[in-house]
């Protein structure tokens, strides 16, 4: 008699090594990313001239979106979705400044 149950598929032994490397490299890559972003934060905030009122939206962007990066080092999917949350933040912080920025032009 059969359950219904359909049978279990286990991963090879070489999908769990392809699985591994993807993981290391996205890290590795989430390493490069962040030091490159994080030294940029840490300029902007201690550069000769402290940041204008207008970047401060984009320097606590950023600083999500660094927290992002290391949370998703944990917990992938939690880290990944407030990365995305971060980033869309950003960018939507980005135009605003541009926007503020044609104003000001006119």
């Amino acid at each position: 008699m059969t359950t219904g149950a359909t049978p279990m598929i286990l991963p090879t032994d070489l999908e769990r090594r392809r699985a591994r490397l993807g993981r290391w490299l996205t890290r590795g890559l989430g390493v490069v990313v962040e030091a490159f972003f994080g030294l940029i934060a840490v300029l902007a905030l201690t550069g000769e001239d402290p940041p204008r009122p207008e970047a401060w939206p984009m320097l606590a962007c950023l600083g999500v979106c660094l927290i992002a990066v290391l949370l998703a080092w944990r917990w992938p999917e939690a880290g990944g979705a407030f990365l995305v949350l971060g980033a869309l933040s950003l960018a939507v912080a980005r135009a605003d400044r541009e926007a503020a920025a044609l104003e000001r032009r006119s």
